[in-house]
């Protein structure tokens, strides 16, 4: 029987550096969350709230090679070898950075509840 995730070396990683991390960014959203609901801002639909999060995660140390958002396929290790998106605060693979491009010339935008971020919420 093999090593259980948490005795590999990404197991440690991620439990030491990317999980405290990820609660961090997250009790961060919350505040930012209870803060525009007692000053009653207007909120973004919870895709795009999503992405913004993600966009966030993308740039703390220890989550690295994090999938694209946009369609879940492998970015660049580096996040400025890859396309920053044009409609979403958030950085995307090089294909799908051209993607947009096109679509743009189109006239056309990814919906961001189709991004692949989003085919995981839960339906309510």
């Amino acid at each position: 029987m093999g090593l259980q995730f948490h005795e590999t070396v990404r197991g440690k990683i991620f439990f030491e550096h990317q999980l405290p991390s990820l609660i961090k960014a997250l009790n961060r959203f919350v505040d930012v969350f209870e803060m525009k609901e007692h000053h009653g801002m207007q909120e973004e639909p919870e895709e795009k709230r999503m992405i913004a999060l993600y966009g966030k995660m993308q740039k703390i140390e220890g989550f690295k090679n994090l999938p694209c958002p946009r369609c879940g396929k492998e970015m660049r290790p580096e996040l400025a070898d890859n396309s920053y998106s044009r409609h979403e605060p958030v950085y995307i693979c090089s294909d799908c950075g051209t993607d947009e491009a096109f679509m743009d010339t189109q006239g056309d935008v990814m919906p961001p509840d189709e991004w692949f971020l989003n085919s995981f919420k839960q339906e309510e």
